[in-house]
């Protein structure tokens, strides 16, 4: 879901909501090649964004990922494993 930040402003505000962070942790808990698939899709596409200037808000948290860094850091420390599977193309090699 995207958010327009103010009626003046051209940039967008992403909200990750609790039931889409809930579907990529369950993708990430089952972790079959399957749910990884969907997993590091979906995180490619917040990084896509924060990249083209959104920001991405998670739903009942402070969390602002603003940047390529601020992402990385909490996508790596949410899915740490993504990174270390060598079956897995992570989310920042595309």
């Amino acid at each position: 879901m995207r958010l327009p930040i103010s009626e003046s402003d051209s940039l967008e505000k992403m909200l990750i909501t609790i039931t889409h962070l809930e579907k990529l942790d369950q993708a990430y808990k089952d972790y079959n090649r399957k749910s990884v698939d969907y997993l590091v899709r979906e995180l490619r596409k917040i990084r896509r964004a924060i990249e083209n200037g959104e920001t991405a808000s998670i739903e009942g948290t402070d969390t602002i990922l603003r940047d390529f860094t601020s992402f990385y850091f909490w996508a790596d420390e949410r899915y740490s494993a993504l990174e270390d599977d060598p079956k897995v193309e992570w989310i920042g090699m595309d």
